[in-house]
């Protein structure tokens, strides 16, 4: 599982530490729904009150609503996850964009993640990074003063929908 995530080695009080930042720092929180009610998380404890919470699934959403286009119009867009040059190709292709692909395999990759982006003429980053990222996505948005998108494993529903066969 530690392997899977990207944190085989990765000092996990500190891993911990960063989703309590993260959830602090960010302007919209969207935890999953279990996170919401469930009070073996208790999340609304360790962050701080807000008038809205996003819910996680949104970005499907958005695809729906035809909101995904206008992040790539309002461009330029990195995209950070494993196997990012193949997302940033089909990006790029559907969109008629340039999308660079950054790509972050475990907590190891987090400083030369940081360069890359930051060399970058990227303003919108979609990270998909899992919990060794968290830490980094809100080092991104505030040192790098970019618009950052924690979209987990929704980060696919940037792709357009395909076009049902009638």
């Amino acid at each position: 599982w530690l392997s899977n995530r990207g944190l085989l080695g990765a000092d996990l009080k500190q891993v911990g530490r960063s989703f309590e930042v993260a959830a602090a720092e960010c302007d919209y929180f969207a935890p999953s729904p279990t996170g919401l009610w469930s009070c073996v998380y208790d999340l609304f404890a360790v962050t701080k009150p807000r008038q809205f919470y996003a819910e996680t699934y949104a970005v499907r959403d958005w695809r729906s609503a035809g909101y995904t286009a206008a992040l790539f119009e309002a461009g330029p867009v990195a995209v950070v996850c494993r196997d990012s040059e193949r997302l940033a190709a089909k990006l790029s292709d559907a969109y008629k964009t340039s999308v660079t692909g950054v790509n972050m395999d475990n907590w190891r990759d987090q400083d030369a993640v940081m360069q890359k982006v930051a060399d970058s003429n990227a303003k919108i980053i979609a990270v998909a990074g899992g919990p060794p990222c968290k830490l980094l996505v809100v080092d991104m948005a505030v040192k790098l003063k970019r618009v950052v998108l924690d979209l987990g494993g929704h980060i696919g529903f940037l792709l357009p929908e395909q076009k049902k066969a009638a």
